[in-house]
């Protein structure tokens, strides 16, 4: 597997967002794809990068704006 795998701890510092966001997000399906390996979640870079474009919004007030 040639791809960059990153934990969550990687990524919590990466998005600035708490593990205990995370783990919020991974219940509730809102988050970006991960992998389970043993106990530990992994997140593909490119799963990362397709759900922070999924994120996007322009314009009007923060969380009001529209999708490009």
């Amino acid at each position: 597997m040639s791809e960059e795998l990153l934990t969550q701890q990687q990524l919590a510092e990466e998005l600035q967002v708490s593990l205990r966001t995370l783990e919020r997000w991974r219940q509730q399906g809102t988050g970006p794809a991960f992998i389970q390996v043993g106990r530990s979640p992994r997140y593909r870079r490119s799963d990362i990068n397709t759900w922070l474009d999924q994120q996007r919004r322009t314009g009007g007030k923060e969380g009001g704006g529209q999708r490009p």
